[in-house]
């Protein structure tokens, strides 16, 4: 197995060897590039997502959320499907329904069982539905070239940069997010 979420009982600050671990998976996902096994992306990631559903504060909630982002935007390169997965629920969460649904897409052509990932399709096709008629190219464009410029702006040149500006200021007015 390669990747997955898995469901822990994590108690917060009352087993050392838990705190250690949580200590370790935040030291992980705040630096990406020290995680050398594939699994181990997984193990954070669930580890997060366990702590995070411990805490009644949103703050503290979304403190966790960002670290999970952190991770599974580290590489532009990524194939795990569970961090595919938490990049399509951000977009998802954001009201970015275009972007999630291009995730939900390539996680569900590598793994076509994810159950998670399909009932995420339905709700994201389902808010697209309803949120206008704009073409999916233009949808498509807009977004491709925001999330280089957000996520990945070290690997465009400063015209190409300009380029995708202006690409997303004449697509702005796309109504289906």
């Amino acid at each position: 197995m390669r990747a997955g979420l898995f469901s822990l009982e994590l108690l917060p600050n009352q087993d050392e060897r838990e705190e250690r671990l949580i200590a370790r998976c935040r030291a992980l996902a705040e630096e990406p590039a020290l995680v050398d096994e594939e699994w181990m992306k997984s193990m954070v990631v669930s580890v997060l997502d366990c702590v995070a559903r411990k805490y009644p504060l949103s703050e503290q909630q979304m403190e966790y959320d960002g670290l999970q982002q952190r991770i599974a935007w580290y590489s532009c390169n990524e194939d795990d499907p569970i961090l595919l997965f938490l990049r399509a629920r951000a977009f998802g969460a954001s009201g970015k329904h275009t972007q999630q649904l291009r995730y939900l897409r390539q996680i569900l052509n590598l793994y076509p069982h994810f159950v998670h990932a399909k009932k995420a399709m339905i709700d994201a096709c389902s808010a697209i539905a309803q949120g206008g008629s704009e073409t999916a190219e233009k949808v498509y464009a807009r977004d491709m070239a925001q999330e280089l410029l957000d996520r990945y702006p070290y690997l465009l040149t400063e015209q190409e940069k300009k380029r995708y500006r202006s690409i997303i200021a004449s697509l702005g007015s796309c109504q289906s997010e």
